[in-house]
């Protein structure tokens, strides 16, 4: 009962921290309005109250604590201002706590952070992952190209977080999950999210950019999407319609909330700014409504910009049949082939059951025959790779049948590898190495005994770089990290329900590799002292029980 209301408090101060309100800032307040923002902002960048003792010191400002009072009305809209101005202060909640100690004034607050706040490589993982993703757009500079680029790259890489999609999902349910699912980071760096972390890593990459960006809120606080100006007009962009039907097919991308008007999105009803308790500006200009290869119907897969400019889509039109197109990304293509990608009849129509890869000159999609096909674009020709093992099944948990299943498709570009995977099961079906492996790491070269090691842990999803750059393969473990490590070289096993672990968390990264540990008797005792190095002893002994007793 203590965890869900707990969980239900989380929630209700999300919401209640984005809906707007009355004004309530005179002339005088605003320059202490303007302070607290700064106080705020600094105070969250040092990650002040981290370790749940200090806190970020407002008192110079002598805020009422009274319960209604205009100050803490101020307080909790400055504060959510600074959330969504700063969606690359990834390791913070919408949540704080104030500190007053008796005194009828506020003394400071404490935000409440994120698991990842307290992983010392994270901000490098971020940053890494950041300029991933703009690399996606470098060379470009039509900023409708950089952003379709971009949105792009977002759908491609991620995926919305399964049991949040739930729909009135159990309590504990969703309270399992990591709170980074709501984050820039989650989007950017785990590629499991909602649609706040799509919206807070859109503008953190339209800030980087350039792009004047808002983060916009539905009415009823239930759905976060992006508006964005150029030219001096706004458009409304909405990352998580990209890919958000249940369960999420990877290789399938669409564009029906990009570049769109108030019109096109008022099945919302209503909405604001985020953070800024004020209307948006209007999205009435329709430039972008006609006449853009994006605006085009039944286009369910994501588009291919060639070097020469050229873009590439794939519009479907009926059962196991779909046409690919070439032109400029302003105005009508030519078709230059006939595809039959694998999909099957669903109660509601026709449902697309495969995704698709793209890489330089090939199109890689699953034949109405379940066969990975190559589809050549500079000779038009296309090549089966192989038959996929496939045979529909529901979700383990009953949630969705057979029906649902499909085929995706990933492609790793770091390890070279494209693998096709059951939508239901999310299971890898079969593999294929269609490029050569990369290894970006300054700090490991092929004369290292642990290069070939890495290469292997990197392609596997075991464990990744602390940069884009670094392995950093001298830096110490902690037991956090080699239990993960563990856990995702098992395949990342789903831990059955155990009782609570006294220093471990719903919303640290190690949770379910902890409670999996803990099932299968990795360790024993009421607590597991995560951040403690991680001794030879204790790896050979985690290795034993892991697999020798196994």
């Amino acid at each position: 009962m203590k965890r869900r209301l707990i969980i239900i408090m989380f929630c209700l101060c999300t919401i209640l921290s984005l809906l707007p309100g009355t004004a309530f800032a005179a002339d005088g307040d605003t320059e202490r309005e303007e302070q607290l923002y700064q106080l705020l902002l600094e105070g969250i960048r040092e990650k002040k109250g981290l370790d749940g003792k200090g806190y970020i010191d407002i008192s110079e400002l002598g805020l009422s604590n009274e319960d209604g009072s205009p100050d803490r009305d101020m307080l909790a809209t400055v504060f959510s201002r600074v959330l969504f101005d700063h969606p690359e202060l990834y390791y913070i909640t919408e949540c704080y706590s104030r500190v007053s100690q008796n005194a009828p004034y506020v003394l400071g607050i404490r935000p409440v952070y994120i698991s990842a706040a307290q992983d010392a490589d994270a901000q490098a993982r971020f940053d890494a992952a950041v300029n991933t993703a703009l690399a996606q757009a470098e060379g470009l500079t039509d900023p409708v190209e950089q952003m379709l680029a971009l949105y792009n790259y977002l759908v491609r890489t991620t995926a919305y977080n399964y049991n949040v999609a739930f729909y009135n999902a159990p309590v504990n349910l969703c309270e399992a999950e990591p709170k980074e699912a709501w984050t820039a980071y989650g989007a950017l760096v785990t590629g499991d999210t909602v649609c706040k972390g799509y919206a807070m890593a859109w503008k953190v990459l339209m800030d980087r950019i350039g792009i004047p960006c808002l983060v916009v809120c539905k009415g009823d606080g239930s759905h976060l999407w992006n508006l964005v100006q150029l030219d001096g007009k706004w458009y409304h962009i909405d990352v998580n319609r990209g890919n958000n039907i249940m369960p999420v097919l990877r290789g399938q991308c669409m564009y029906k909330d990009f570049l769109v008007t108030d019109m096109d999105m008022s099945k919302h009803e209503s909405w604001f700014a985020a953070g800024k308790r004020e209307a948006c500006p209007s999205c009435t200009d329709e430039r972008f409504s006609r006449d853009w290869l994006f605006r085009q119907d039944n286009v369910f897969y994501p588009m291919y910009r060639d070097k020469s400019g050229q873009y590439y889509y794939i519009k479907y039109v009926n059962l196991n049949t779909a046409k690919l197109y070439c032109g400029p990304l302003s105005g009508g293509g030519q078709e230059i082939a006939i595809l039959s990608p694998y999909t099957v009849f669903w109660d509601s129509g026709n449902l697309i059951s495969s995704g698709v890869v793209w890489t330089e000159d090939c199109l890689y999609y699953v034949s109405s025959e379940l066969e990975l096909m190559c589809y050549h674009l500079s000779d038009r020709k296309s090549v089966s790779l192989d038959r996929i093992p496939f045979t529909p099944q529901a979700t383990t948990d009953g949630r969705y049948d057979q029906s649902r299943d499909g085929i995706s498709l990933l492609f790793n570009a770091q390890s070279g590898v494209l693998s096709a995977q059951s939508r239901n099961q999310r299971a890898v079906l079969k593999t294929w190495q269609i490029a050569p492996p990369q290894m970006e790491f300054e700090d490991v070269t092929p004369e290292d005994y642990f290069f070939r090691p890495v290469q292997w842990a990197v392609e596997k999803g075991i464990a990744a770089g602390t940069s884009k750059t670094t392995f950093s393969p001298a830096q110490t473990c902690s037991r956090a990290q080699i239990i993960t490590f563990l856990w995702r070289a098992k395949g990342s096993p789903e831990p059955k329900p155990a009782a609570a672990i006294s220093d471990v968390k719903p919303d640290d990264y190690y949770y379910k590799a902890t409670l999996w540990a803990a099932e299968n008797s990795l360790f024993s005792g009421e607590s597991f002292l995560p951040n403690t190095p991680c001794t030879r002893g204790q790896i050979v002994t985690f290795l034993h029980r892991a697999f020798a007793e196994s």
